[in-house]
């Protein structure tokens, strides 16, 4: 499955048409990832609807009206967050532990190199 095909997947049933996929392929190029670009279209379209008072949300394909703008915004990051994590598993983001100053065992033996 292609980067294009895994972004049409992860927004369905939005931006499915293909004259989304000009959109798509651009978002892709920005945030390098379908997952990361698909968290970040998920995350602009809960600002849009908070911005603009909006409870529907529709691209050519289709389109959703929710119950209240509050669900709308939910659900919107609801699917940045989902992604967002993907993209962190795929990537394997976390964190590492190291010794940021030598330690001295005991006799006095460092744990540098002798070189």
């Amino acid at each position: 499955m292609t980067e294009l095909e895994l972004m049409k997947r992860y927004m369905y049933p939005y931006y499915q048409d293909a004259t989304d996929e000009a959109y798509l392929t651009q978002m892709l190029a920005d945030f390098g990832t379908p997952e990361s670009a698909a968290s970040m279209l998920w995350k602009q379209s809960a600002t849009l609807f908070a911005s603009g008072n909006v409870r529907s949300y529709g691209s050519g394909s289709t389109s959703t009206v929710f119950q209240s703008l509050k669900d709308a915004i939910e659900f919107c990051n609801s699917q940045a967050k989902l992604y967002d994590g993907l993209d962190k598993a795929k990537r394997r983001v976390g964190s590492i532990m190291v010794a940021t100053e030598k330690t001295t065992f005991v006799g006095g033996a460092s744990d540098e190199y002798p070189y």
